[in-house]
């Protein structure tokens, strides 16, 4: 790796097997079958030393080889978008502390959820049972918004103050909500099996990531106790309430009109999850 002889202008990153003829500069070292045999050792520590390279840069998301950034992901506790290019994904990874030191908070859940989503503009909001309202813009912009009294009502138990609930607004090039259950075909279909998720076109390992992500990324002492899915982008508007909204009467799928009709109790239009526990 280094020149052995005063003066020598020889790259430091020039292997140990291309150099020894320089490094075996005595005669009887010049030898054709000691020579020989002094480049297998030197190709066994030029393997030593890329291999010692390539594990310090594999510390490194902007360095890393692709196969290394999983690794740095579990690690890290990042996990990489369905659609996000690699590049995209190593600069998440730098940032993997200042996420770590906000966790907990609404803002970190979001931006964890936002990079799952990498490459679709996808709006985040996040609501408790207080009717404090957290959102986050496709384009990183961040807001917040208290409304008194809570317009956020989801089944009249006040009691449960620590739920949440994360709204994703999502573009139909990502998601749709085609598809009946029972209906046997596509992912939105509902047939039992077929690798999708009921009423939604997003497939199974989407809706585990996301899960998995807010189980990750919860709050302490809070609960995630649903996961709504919205193509509307005027729909559950922080400053609004009143129709649309949850009434009281949405813990359930349906529920009595009164007249002794079961009816459904939430829109047709938006598609809900449940507890994330």
């Amino acid at each position: 790796m280094h020149s052995s002889a005063p003066g020598d202008e020889v790259s430091e990153f020039v292997p140990f097997r291309h150099r020894l003829e320089l490094i075996a500069r005595a005669p009887w070292l010049q030898r054709v079958y000691l020579l020989r045999l002094l480049f297998v050792f030197a190709l066994h520590i030029d393997a030593l030393v890329d291999w010692a390279f390539l594990a310090l840069k594999a510390r490194y998301p902007s360095l890393a080889p692709p196969d290394a950034l999983p690794a740095l992901g579990r690690e890290r506790g990042i996990r990489r978008g369905f659609a996000e290019s690699l590049e995209s994904y190593a600069a998440r990874l730098l940032t993997w502390l200042v996420d770590r030191r906000i966790k907990g908070s609404p803002y970190a859940l979001m931006n964890q959820l936002a990079g799952y989503f990498t490459g679709y503009n996808v709006r985040i909001r996040i609501v408790n049972a207080a009717g404090t309202w957290y959102t986050r813009y496709h384009d990183g912009t961040l807001d917040w918004h208290f409304a008194s009294p809570s317009n956020w009502d989801w089944d009249g138990d006040a009691s449960l103050f620590s739920r949440y609930w994360v709204i994703v607004y999502v573009p139909t090039s990502l998601w749709s909500g085609e598809g009946l259950w029972g209906q046997p075909v596509g992912p939105g279909g509902g047939v039992w099996g077929d690798g999708g998720v009921w009423g939604l076109s997003a497939t199974y390992e989407q809706g585990q990531t996301v899960e998995a992500i807010i189980r990750d990324w919860n709050p302490p002492h809070a609960r995630c106790a649903g996961v709504v899915v919205t193509w509307d982008l005027f729909s559950f508007d922080p400053t609004d309430s009143g129709a649309g909204f949850p009434d009281g009467n949405w813990g359930r799928a349906g529920k009595d009109d009164g007249a002794g009709n079961y009816v459904l109790a939430r829109p047709t239009t938006v598609r809900f999850a449940g507890e994330i526990v």
